[in-house]
This record gives structure tokens, sequence and C-alpha cells, in this order.
């Protein structure tokens, strides 16, 4: 009987013993606390966290890596406000790549247009000598060759092509602050000269079409001693639409115009700097007039690049 219960009562306190080994990996019973003499004497514990109050408020949480502070730089050191106008012009960029460059169906419908009209006053010539057809032949020949102009040099010649621009504006690197700046500064400059070209172009493709439009009339009117009946005024319809869509062309900016003006906006309203670039050539002119010496003066012109 006594070795029944001694036999009985063994499994029991092995079980309680590899129990509390799996609650507490310091081997010590479950809820027991760690004393010095018991650390001394037992294996080592392992670190564990504490609920004490005291010992959390003392412990610092670092803050956790790549995350920017607010208002401050970014992991690379380059400030929001950088960050911003960059993705603003990627953005810009971007759309400008797939815009631009030469209009070859526009550029050679208008060519052969323009040469179909003067080859059509130059038969006139020649076939009706003295009559209609030479009083005609100054009008179809004035109206195409104004067409091929405009289209030679609006459509094909003088078009920008954004896109190599745009490319070395994505590729260039900007994990650094310098290099930051650098791209910002790349990106304003060609923008701010694809917006004045742009300007330019649109100014000579309005001012052609009007000349055109214009040309036309006394063209018409002079070898017919500048008199012209009611019909013969539909003759200028082509050309009096022409004039409109000159005035038009004149009156509306282009893309790139519209997208420097925006990012201006947006760079002058928030009071951020034009970001540091090379200005290129730059010219100063002086004028001094020195009374001592009659009234003499001098002007002078200098250059920087």
């Amino acid at each position: 009987m006594s070795l029944s219960l001694a036999l009985l009562a063994s499994p029991a306190s092995a079980q309680r013993g590899a129990a509390g080994a799996l609650d507490d990996p310091s081997g010590r019973a479950p809820g027991a606390r760690s004393t010095p003499d018991a650390d001394a004497s037992g294996p080592a514990p392992s670190r564990s966290v504490t609920t004490d109050p005291d010992y959390a408020d003392a412990v610092e949480v670092p803050e956790p890596p790549g995350v920017p502070v607010v208002g401050g730089d970014d992991a690379g050191g380059v400030a929001p406000t950088v960050r911003e106008r960059l993705r603003l012009l990627d953005s810009t960029w971007q759309v400008l790549a797939n815009t631009g460059g030469p209009a070859w169906f526009d550029g050679i419908a208008g060519i052969v247009g323009g040469g179909i009209s003067i080859a059509l006053g130059a038969i006139l010539l020649e076939l009706d000598p003295g009559g209609s057809g030479e009083r005609l032949a100054p009008y179809l020949i004035t109206l195409g060759s104004t067409a091929v102009v405009r289209a030679a040099l609006v459509d094909l010649i003088l078009p920008p092509n954004p896109r190599p621009t745009a490319i070395r504006y994505a590729n260039m690197p900007d994990a650094t602050p310098e290099q930051a700046r650098e791209r910002l500064a790349y990106g304003e400059r060609e923008l701010e000269a694809l917006a004045e070209y742009s300007m330019i172009l649109r100014i000579l493709d309005g001012g052609l079409s009007i000349a055109g439009a214009l040309a036309v009339v006394p063209a018409y009117l002079a070898p017919n001693d500048w008199t012209i009946s009611e019909l013969e005024a539909l003759i200028f319809l082509g050309p009096a639409l022409s004039l409109v869509f000159g005035i038009i062309t004149l009156a509306s900016p282009s893309p790139a115009e519209r997208r420097w003006d925006a990012y201006r906006e947006m760079r002058d309203r928030e009071g951020e700097p034009r970001a540091e670039a090379d200005p290129g050539i730059t010219w100063h002119a002086g004028f001094a007039i020195d009374p001592r010496n009659g009234g003499r003066g001098s002007a002078t012109l200098t250059g920087r690049f």
C-alpha cells in the first residue's frame, strides 16, 4: 500500500516540476519574483518585459527608422518643400514629354495644299493671260505661299521637342540635398526656357496666319482695279477664317506656358525662392554723364557668361 502511494505521488510531482519549467524559463515556480540571492544561486534569468511603471517611464523608445519628421528634412536631408516642387516638375515633364516635336501630318498637308494653290495660280497665268485667270492668279499664289511658309516653319522646323530634356531630368539623381537642388534648378530653368520658346512660336504662328489672311486682299483687289462684286466677296471666306484662327492663336497660351505659369504661381504663393542655377549669359547696360566735361557722357555694355 505504501509503495502504491509513492508511485502515484511521483508522477504528480514530476508534472508540477515540468509545468513550472515551461511557465518560467528560469526554472522557478510561476509568480515567484526574482531576488539577488536566488539569481546568484540559480541559473541566469532571461530578460523579460516588466510592467513596473517606474521602469517603463525610464525606457526611451526610439523613432522608427526611415520616417521623416514633420516640418523637417527627409531621410536624405532634402527639405519637404523641395520634394513637393520636384513632384510637380515630375508630373509636368511627364506630360510635356508626350507633346511637342514636328507636326508631320499638319506640316505635310499645309505644304501640299499651298503647293497646289501655287500651281493653280501658275496654270491660270498660262491658260488665260489678260483674262479672269490672270486676275485670280496673284490671289492663289499669295495664299499658297503663306500656307507653305507657315507649315514649314511652325509645323516642321521650329516646334520644340521637350522629350530629350524630360528624359535627362527624369534620370537626374536627387538623393542628397545638393543633387535635389541641382535637379530642381535644371527642371525650372528648362521649363521656363520651353515656355518662352513656345510663346515666341505661338506669336509667329498667329502672326503668319494674320499676315497671310491680310496679304491676299490686295493681291486680289489690285488686279481688279480695287473693285469687287458681292459674289466675289465669297473668295475671302477662307482668309477670314484664317484671320480669326490667328487671333485665337495669339490669345491662347501653349501647354508649356500654362504649366510654367501654374508652377511659378505655386512657388511664389509658398514664398519659396528660385532654385540656384547657372544664370547663363547676362547683360548690364550703364550710362553716365560728366557735367564737368562739357556734359559728355559714356555708355557701357557688359556681359557675363
